[in-house]
């Protein structure tokens, strides 16, 4: 076979599934989960999918493979973050020590001594990493929730983490007054570790070319549109440049693979960096273009604006919004167990954060209706409208008078 259509398959998926399950509930008069795999009498799973048989067993066949790297890849990546953690607890250990040593035998040395300056300034050193340490961890805080962390701020933690470093390699750092106004995207214990991890491999890079060592931040606002009640949406994209030799073309993507390294490095911290913007519906990109100072661009901001999804088409829109309502109808009638028994999947697709990334940007009318409803949906959900409410969205929709007075 060749190439599968990964965007088609997954559709006949959707339709296969939605057959075996339609196939199962007339069959069982409920769907169980540990119904046997065959399909059920007379149902036709490939029925309306635009699939074969064979393209459905080489995309499953797919996935599999799929899950299996993926997997593997976590493993990898476990076993970098267990060397990490030990090894943060051992070098935290041994500092003490070191610091403690260094006290000792300075206080044998007279306050004029040489030798004393020199273990003054090793002594510093050692707190300094000891402070690095404890900032490091205090990211893994559950405080550190403000979203939309404003560029002083971040600035201010990366110069607490790498001021020093970068004053003793001669890197010069600076930031425009637009990035002093912006908002670096995400939460803060998430994306500023991801800020500070692209500033410091800019840092390295720096030094690979014979250029003056430079990094340079800037932003530009992004207008989406207002919210609801009128306030207006205005994201960020923030950039970072640098003074090195720049990053091959070729290369913009693969980098941003796990254990993929051009220094010999675990290779996992730009896979890292767009992981955890990618849980903000934020990602990070390479500039097409050479920075001003030469190297890279490195930009960060909305997935929507970078790194768009495909526009969904027609066909699409009309089968989310029809099973939108049959989700819809099923919240309302408080019929939560079949929910989950028979839409999972859809039920997955449509809700709400995984249609505000699809959807996000120019939007139409069944946009903006899809975007209410699984709003409606995760509301009721949750207890904080009632399923009259959401009965409302829907009857909008669909041109239900609710003015008329009921037919007996």
């Amino acid at each position: 076979m060749g190439l599968l259509d990964l965007e088609r398959m997954k559709e006949a998926k959707r339709g296969f599934l939605m057959n075996f399950r339609k196939g199962a509930k007339a069959e069982a008069g409920a769907f169980e989960a540990d119904h046997p795999v065959s399909p059920p009498d007379g149902v036709d799973l490939m029925e309306g999918t635009g699939a074969t048989l064979e393209e459905m067993i080489a995309h499953y066949r797919w996935e599999g493979r799929r899950d299996w790297s993926y997997t593997a890849m976590l493993h990898r990546a476990a076993n970098v973050g267990l060397a990490v953690e030990y090894g943060m607890h051992e070098v935290n250990s041994e500092t003490y020590q070191i610091n403690y040593r260094l006290r000792e035998v300075m206080k044998n040395l007279p306050d004029e001594s040489k030798d004393r300056a020199l273990l003054e300034d090793a002594l510093k050193g050692v707190e300094r990493f000891r402070s690095i340490l404890s900032t490091m961890n205090t990211y893994s805080d559950g405080s550190l929730g403000r979203r939309g962390v404003p560029g002083p701020d971040v600035l201010k933690q990366v110069n607490d983490i790498l001021g020093e470093a970068l004053k003793r390699w001669n890197v010069t750092l600076t930031a425009s007054d637009a990035f002093l106004e912006c908002k670096v995207p995400g939460l803060e214990k998430y994306s500023v570790p991801a800020f500070i991890n692209l500033i410091r491999n800019a840092f390295y890079w720096t030094g690979q070319s014979d250029r003056e060592r430079r990094i340079h931040l800037d932003a530009s606002p992004v207008e989406f549109e207002p919210y609801e009640d009128g306030t207006p949406h205005v994201e960020w994209v923030v950039s970072i440049s640098d003074s090195g030799p720049g990053v091959d073309p070729a290369m913009s993507e693969v980098i941003f693979e796990p254990f993929r390294s051009g220094r010999r490095s675990t290779g996992i911290g730009l896979y890292l960096c767009r992981q955890v913007l990618a849980r903000e519906r934020a990602t990070v990109i390479v500039a097409p273009e050479p920075s001003e100072l030469g190297g890279a661009t490195f930009l960060v901001g909305p997935t929507s604006v970078l790194n768009p999804a495909p526009a969904l088409p027609p066909s699409m829109k009309e089968r989310l919004r029809v099973e939108a309502i049959g989700i819809a109808q099923l919240v309302i009638d408080g019929k939560t167990r079949e929910l989950v028994e028979f839409y999972g999947e859809q039920y997955a697709e449509l809700s709400r954060e995984a249609l505000r990334v699809r959807l996000e940007g120019p939007q139409d009318d069944d946009d903006r209706f899809l975007l209410r409803l699984a709003d409606g949906i995760e509301d009721v959900l949750r207890s904080r409208s009632t399923p009259e409410e959401l009965q409302g969205i829907v009857d909008e929709e669909l041109g239900v008078d609710v003015t008329a007075p009921p037919r007996i």
